[in-house]
């Protein structure tokens, strides 16, 4: 066995394994209980102090109560390659004191630390004195270490800024593609109103000018956003890909179960969290499109010489009318026949009224001489005529030609003729008022 042994509490187990992997990234050859399953290491300590370069006793609340701790120490002690580190503590127990320890508290594995540099350099020391190492091999890896590591955390640290900014585009473009879809939305319905509202062509070539300007900035918007979440995707996975070849030079593990320890331990060194890469960016999923508004066909004018009826459509639908006014002359007609029909016979004159008559006629014809002077008085009216017709048909038993001539009489306003016709259908002996 060469290289350096670890002595430790198993309750100190996390900051045990944190200096072992230090030690292990710089190329020293560590040993630990871990590397000896089965084996009484502490026999085998006994038996390989010698070609060991140094013993590493880690020294806590915990250790300085172990005596299997300070056996090793002792041990490492008497054979001049003891090294004291101490977390947590001010300094070794006696009588290890003597060698003054090295504290690492704050030791993260990762920032550079003046303990955990000192504690390279008297590691070196002891193995180029051994024969085990040559002269600044150690404390150059260790500078080189840290150049390397810093180097990846600023390249995290730039691959984290990129992914922020790359999130704050993605967000941008997002709202800016939500804002341009509502204004495309907005002119949708307006296309959609001015063709219900048949507008004007003009009105209606403004309303689908600006359809196709908002469809053309929300196709641009939604192109942005696509290149925005594409970009941020790329961002992520250059943030995890740079976050895993930090994490790796710390990747050492080591897995073996541990005892629970005999008491309780004091909280270990700080060790730096190990850098979560982000959740991967899901790629943009395609959105879908709406269906184009195509402008559709103005609405045909109405015909107007369609909507007239030829003169013989017209004529065809008069027909129907003058059929039914025959038709209810024909009724009237009928109707007054049914009524002529039911009248009583015209009563017959007493012989002395026929005198009264015959004196009447005398009277006209005497009193016609008398007039033959005076002018005449013309022709009678058209009343007058159809009176005198009705009175004749009357007179010689003809009820239905008197109803016609004293109809005709009483159209044409004569009083006599209409009280002749009320009579006609009411049966009414005298004036029909």
């Amino acid at each position: 066995m060469s290289g350096v042994f670890l002595s430790y509490s198993r309750a100190d187990r996390a900051v045990a394994g944190q200096i072992v992997r230090g030690l292990r990234a710089l190329g020293v050859e560590v040993w630990w209980d871990e590397d000896m399953r089965g084996v009484d290491w502490q026999d085998e300590l006994a038996r390989q102090i010698a070609v060991l370069d140094a013993v590493v006793v880690l020294w806590t609340h915990n250790s300085v109560g172990s005596m299997h701790v300070k056996d090793e120490a002792r041990l490492a002690r008497d054979n001049n390659k003891l090294i004291n580190v101490m977390a947590g503590v001010a300094k070794p127990p006696f009588p290890f004191d003597s060698i003054n320890g090295l504290p690492l508290d704050g030791w993260t594995g990762r920032a550079p630390h003046p303990g955990w540099a000192r504690t390279v350099e008297t590691v070196e020391e002891l193995a180029v004195r051994a024969g085990g190492a040559g002269k600044g091999g150690f404390t150059a890896a260790l500078a080189r270490r840290d150049a390397e590591i810093r180097a990846k955390e600023a390249a995290v640290a730039q691959a984290q800024a990129a992914f922020e900014d790359a999130q704050n585009r993605a967000a941008e473009a997002a709202e800016a593609a939500a804002a341009e879809s509502a204004t495309f939305a907005h002119a949708q319905e307006v296309y959609r109103r001015v063709v219900e509202l048949t507008a004007g062509s003009g009105v209606l070539r403004s309303a689908q000018d600006d359809l196709e300007k908002a469809r053309a900035a929300k196709d641009e918007a939604d192109q942005a956003e696509r290149a925005a979440k594409s970009q941020l995707s790329a961002a992520s996975r250059e943030l995890s890909r740079a976050t895993a070849e930090l994490n790796k030079l710390f990747s050492e593990t080591f897995d073996p179960l541990a005892p629970a320890p005999d008491q309780d331990a004091p909280p270990p060194l700080a060790a730096e969290p190990v850098i979560a890469p982000p959740p991967p960016v899901a790629p943009p999923t395609p959105k879908v499109e709406p269906p184009a508004v195509t402008k559709p066909a103005p609405a045909p004018k109405p015909d107007l010489a369609a909507d007239r009826a030829p003169p013989t459509a017209v004529a065809k639908g008069r027909i129907p009318v003058l059929a039914w006014v025959a038709g209810g002359v024909v009724v009237l007609v009928a109707l007054l026949f049914f009524l002529q029909g039911s009248q009583p016979p015209e009563p017959v004159l007493s012989s002395n009224a026929q005198p009264a008559n015959s004196a009447n006629a005398a009277e006209s014809a005497t009193s016609a001489p008398a007039n033959s002077g005076a002018p005449s008085a013309g022709p009678p009216s058209a009343a007058a005529t159809a009176v005198a017709a009705g009175d004749s048909a009357n007179q010689a038993g003809n009820s239905k030609a008197a109803f016609a001539a004293y109809m005709q009489a009483a159209l044409l306003g004569d009083a006599h003729a209409q009280d002749q016709v009320c009579n006609f259908y009411y049966n009414a002996a005298g004036p029909c008022r």
